[in-house]
C-alpha cells in the first residue's frame, strides 16, 4: 500500500512540474508571439469553428498577407517543447474576427496541431485521432510538415513525393474525397498539383 501511494505521489509531482513547464514555456512563446507579430496575443486557441477556446495555447489575428511570413520567423525562433501553425481562418465566431489564427502551443510532436485545433472528418467520418493515425503513415513514408489546422481542414506539406503519385493521390481521394470532387476534378489533375506543389490542402465540409 505504502509503496502505491509513493508511486501515486511521484506521478502527480511529475505532472504538476509538466504543467509548469508547459506554462512557463508557452509565456515565453506568447512573448515572441507578440515581437514578430507586433499584435495583440490572447491566451487561447480557438476551435470549432472559432467558437470554442483551446486554453493550453496563445495566438494573435493577422492579415492573410502576414500570416505565412509571420509562421516562418515563429518556427525558426521557437524553443523545443512550443510549436507554431496556422489555426482557424473560417470562423463562426460572433462578432466576426478579423484575421486568421496564428497559434503558439506547448506540445509534443506536430500531430498535436490536430488535437489543438480537434480537427475532425465529416465524410466520411473521422475522428482526430483517426486522421492522426493516417498522417502518421503518410509522415513515415514520405515525411509531412503540418503547417495549418482547424476544424474541417489540415493543410501540409510532403518532404518528399511518392514514387507512385498516381497511387497516392487515390489514397489522398480516399481519405478526403473533397480534394477531387469539390477541387481538381479528377484524380490524376490531383497527381499532377501535388507533384507541381507538395502541398496537401484536406478538407472536409
Amino acid at each position: 500500500m505504502f509503496k502505491l501511494l509513493q508511486q501515486t505521489r511521484d506521478a502527480l509531482r511529475r505532472t504538476r512540474l509538466a504543467v509548469v513547464r508547459d506554462e512557463q514555456r508557452l509565456r515565453a512563446g506568447a512573448q515572441l508571439l507578440a515581437a514578430v507579430s507586433g499584435g495583440v496575443v490572447r491566451p487561447y486557441a480557438t476551435r470549432d469553428y472559432g467558437r470554442g477556446r483551446y486554453e493550453g495555447a496563445c495566438s494573435v489575428l493577422l492579415p492573410p498577407e502576414r500570416l505565412m511570413a509571420a509562421l516562418r520567423a515563429m518556427r525558426v525562433r521557437l524553443p523545443d517543447g512550443l510549436l507554431a501553425f496556422v489555426g482557424t481562418s473560417h470562423s463562426l465566431a460572433r462578432p466576426a474576427p478579423e484575421g486568421v489564427e496564428l497559434v503558439v502551443a506547448a506540445a509534443d510532436e506536430q500531430f498535436d496541431i490536430l488535437r489543438i485545433a480537434a480537427t475532425v472528418a465529416a465524410r466520411p467520418l473521422r475522428t482526430t485521432e483517426q486522421l492522426i493515425a493516417q498522417l502518421r503513415v503518410w509522415d513515415a513514408a514520405y515525411g509531412i510538415d503540418i503547417w495549418q489546422a482547424e476544424t474541417d481542414t489540415v493543410q501540409l506539406q510532403l518532404r518528399t513525393l511518392p514514387r507512385n503519385l498516381a497511387g497516392f493521390a487515390q489514397e489522398v481521394r480516399m481519405v478526403c474525397p473533397a480534394t477531387v470532387e469539390q477541387g481538381t476534378g479528377s484524380v490524376a489533375a490531383l497527381a499532377a498539383a501535388i507533384r507541381q506543389t507538395r502541398a496537401l490542402n484536406l478538407w472536409w465540409r
